[in-house]
């Protein structure tokens, strides 16, 4: 899953409008590269080592937001999705995003 239509529907059960999701979404470098194979399509949210990487790719589109905001929005979001057994990689990115970008 990484078109916007599907995104949006997906994230409608979450409290983010769908302005938000759509300008989040925009923020993505090119989403379909994100999954482009199966392995890539679900992301884990369960170590540090997740945090980090899912931390570093944030903060390489959103410049000048202290790692610290990212990390607590990873871990928030994480929190969020604790239901989700497959946690579909851009829609988690979209969530922490609009928790980040106001």
């Amino acid at each position: 899953m990484y078109e916007l239509e599907h995104i949006i529907r997906y994230l409608r059960n979450f409290d983010i409008n769908e302005e938000t999701v759509k300008k989040c979404y925009a923020m993505i470098p090119d989403p379909y590269s994100k999954v482009e194979s199966q392995d890539k399509l679900y992301i884990e949210c369960k170590t540090q080592y997740d945090i980090n990487t899912i931390g570093s790719f944030i903060e390489n589109i959103t410049s000048g937001i202290e790692k610290g905001y990212i990390v607590d929005a990873i871990k928030k979001t994480a929190y969020q999705f604790n239901y989700v057994r497959e946690i579909p990689r851009i829609a988690f990115y979209v969530v922490v995003l609009s928790k980040l970008v106001k």
